[in-house]
Formats: structure tokens, C-alpha cells, sequence
């Protein structure tokens, strides 16, 4: 256990009684104090410990730590500890000068970390720091986290909403929140975030991605709708704004195809799929110095997975298995790894004659927990077909 934990704690206990815990009848009075509020019974020698009044070099109990953490406010000491984090972070992205956007990027993905591993952080984390301006651009807009769409994560983007409301943002943030919608297939959700970004329009100065993500959305939407006329008239706006946002597509790690791809992957447009393919712009320049390699590597990964979607619905048979021969789920990082081992799975499954009892199980466990009804039901359906193929 981290030591500056424990001296967290001693603190916020000095901070609650209003003073320093310097001697024996300080610790006396601590142990009443702490009977009296939390009905529990801490010796003042176990005090004397604590406070480093007499020398100790063990370690403490949870239920200690418990007990002391209830008496500051919390439930428990792993509530009191994730609540430090999420300061801890917050205190990270408060500085607008001089930051070091390496740096930045490097704590970002250090709580990306953390919150897909702790509901309480997860819960609490947007409310201590979408307020920070950096927090927004290197937490968010660098690391939006699709393994957990679906979740209560979902609510960092309208979170992120309340304090950045640009025609920017907010195409970032309905677009993915139209994502989470539709994978979690919730209808009504759907049709208000479309109507929300469909009242906006990418300016000159909007970057590729969330421009990207405005075609995409409403290219996925009228398919959903079967609204072919809708679809085709979306289309051809978009490869206006494909060739305009060409050289942007050259300076970034996700091409404009790219994103319009992740969307199309979810309809039958293969036609459409195949032209975004084969007319990929890769990146020339790495203006972004602060970006790590790996996540290049990332998305080379994602690239791949999603053309092994569209080979296997173009039954490409030698492309989709020289493809899947490369990709390298352990490259994927996290926020993508879980989303896009779903799909790689799911591409091998339905590939695949057998019934593949440990593909089964591999899907099951990744799909726990994500509530991805979507992609759930796409599951469950391909293995019923094989039950019935194998009977």
C-alpha cells in the first residue's frame, strides 16, 4: 500500500479534529473521538503507531484503515483511496501554463487505466475534472474510451458538454454518444442525439475526426432507417468533404475514411465499405509529437480489423485470412482493446464451421459488463445459427 496514502489520511484526520496529533493525550482524545462517531474501538497506543509518536515500521489493518476512513467522511479506505486519485488527476490537469502536453497524455491514459478498473472512480471521476480545460482535451477529446460506452461512462460526455460547447465538442460528443445509443439499442436515445448533431455544421476550422464522425453518424442512421435516397445524399456530401479534409487526414493518425468506416461497418453498404478501403489516406506528417508510437500501432490494428469486417462480408476469403494472420489484439490500447476484440471475435466466429466452445466463452467475457446489446444479439444470433447447422 502506497505510504502517501496513509499520509493523506493522517492529514484529513488533523483536518477533521482541527489540529496535529503530537503526543499521548492527543491520541487519547482521538480514540473517544473516533468511539463516539463511529462506534468502533481504536486503542490510543494503535494512535501513537500511526502518528509516528512512538516507532513502528508495520503495516495496518483494514479494518483500521476502514475505520479511520469512515471517521473522514467515506465508506471505506478503497472508497477513501479512489477518491484520492481522482484529486490527484484533477491536480494534474489544473495547471494552463507551461504543461507538458507528453506528460498530459501519459496521465490520461494512466486514468483510463483506472477507471475501467474501479466503478467507484468511474462513477465519480467527471464531476472532480471535466471543469479543467486540458482535462477536456487530452482525457476526452484524446482518449474517448470505447469499451465502455455503454456504461455509466457515457455521461462524461455530457458532462464534458456543460463546460465546452462548440460546434467542435459538441460534434465529438454526439457522436459518440449516438454510438453508445446504438450499440446499447436504445431507440429513443438515437434519434435525439442525430437530431442534435444534424443541427450542427462542420466549419472550416473543425478538426477531421469529430467532421469525420458527422457523415458517419448520419450515414449509419439512414441505414438504420433503410432510407436509401437519405443515404445516398449523405454520401456524396460526404466525398465533398472527404477531399477537403484530404491533407488534414495526412497530418492525423485516423484518416477521415477511417471513422467513416468504424460507422459503416454496422450495415451492409459493402460497395461504400470497399471504395473507404481502397481510397485510404494514410498519414504523411506527425505534427503531434506528444502522440506515442504505440498509439499509431493502435490504430494500424483497428485499420485492419476493420477491413477484415468488410472482407468477411465480401467473402475475400485470402484477404481476410492474410489480414487476420496480422492483426495483434495485445497492440490494441486501452479503450479500444475490449471494442475491438468483440469485433475481431465475432469475424473469427462467424468464420469459423465448429461451434468453437472457447470462442464462446473468449466473447462471453468480453462482452460482460458492457452492455454492447448490439453486438450481444449479433452474437447470440450466429451462434444459434451454428447450434442449428451442427445438429
Amino acid at each position: 500500500m502506497p505510504h502517501k496514502y496513509l499520509d493523506y489520511l493522517r492529514l484529513d484526520i488533523e483536518k477533521k479534529l482541527g489540529h496535529k496529533i503530537t503526543n499521548a493525550k492527543e491520541c487519547e482524545l482521538l480514540s473517544e473521538e473516533i468511539k463516539t462517531s463511529t462506534k468502533h474501538i481504536v486503542s490510543s497506543q494503535t494512535f501513537r503507531r500511526f502518528f509516528g509518536i512512538i516507532n513502528y515500521s508495520g503495516g495496518y489493518n483494514k479494518q483500521l484503515l476502514n475505520i479511520l476512513s469512515n471517521f473522514c467522511g467515506h465508506e471505506n479506505f478503497d472508497q477513501y483511496t479512489q477518491q484520492l486519485v481522482a484529486v490527484q488527476f484533477a491536480d494534474c490537469f489544473q495547471e494552463t501554463k507551461n504543461y507538458n502536453p507528453k506528460s498530459l497524455w501519459e496521465q490520461s491514459e494512466m486514468l483510463c487505466t483506472k477507471i475501467a478498473t474501479s466503478s467507484q472512480l468511474l462513477v465519480e471521476t467527471h464531476y472532480k475534472l471535466l471543469k479543467y480545460p486540458l482535462a477536456r482535451q487530452f482525457f476526452m477529446e484524446h482518449h474517448p474510451m470505447r469499451d465502455l460506452l455503454c456504461t455509466v461512462y457515457s455521461q462524461y460526455f455530457l458532462e464534458y458538454l456543460k463546460y465546452k460547447d462548440t460546434t467542435e465538442a459538441q460534434l465529438f460528443a454526439y457522436s459518440f454518444l449516438y454510438n453508445a445509443a446504438y450499440l446499447s439499442e436504445n431507440e429513443e436515445l438515437k434519434d435525439l442525439y442525430y437530431q442534435k448533431l444534424i443541427s450542427l455544421k462542420p466549419t472550416p476550422e473543425v478538426f477531421v475526426l469529430p467532421a469525420a464522425r458527422y457523415f458517419g453518424i448520419q450515414l449509419l442512421h439512414a441505414d438504420s432507417l433503410g432510407n436509401d435516397k437519405l443515404f445516398n445524399e449523405i454520401w456524396e456530401k460526404m466525398l465533398i468533404a472527404r477531399l477537403q479534409y484530404k491533407t488534414a487526414s495526412e497530418h492525423s493518425v485516423c484518416s477521415f475514411e477511417y471513422i467513416i468506416l468504424e460507422e459503416l461497418i454496422f450495415t451492409n453498404r459493402v460497395q461504400e465499405m470497399q471504395f473507404l478501403i481502397e481510397n485510404h489516406t494514410d498519414q504523411k506528417y506527425q505534427d503531434r509529437n506528444f502522440i506515442p508510437e504505440e498509439i499509431k500501432i493502435n490504430h494500424q490494428q483497428v485499420w485492419k480489423i476493420l477491413c477484415a469486417i468488410v472482407y468477411h462480408k465480401t467473402a475475400q476469403t485470402e484477404k481476410l485470412e492474410l489480414i487476420l494472420s496480422e492483426i495483434d489484439l495485445t497492440k490494441l490500447t486501452i479503450g479500444w482493446k475490449d471494442y475491438y476484440s468483440i469485433l475481431y471475435h465475432l469475424i473469427l466466429f462467424s468464420n469459423n464451421q465448429s461451434l468453437g466452445t472457447e470462442q464462446i466463452k473468449t466473447i462471453e467475457n468480453l462482452l460482460k459488463g458492457k452492455n454492447f446489446t448490439y453486438l450481444e444479439n449479433k452474437f447470440h444470433l450466429i451462434k444459434n445459427n451454428k447450434l442449428v447447422l451442427n445438429n
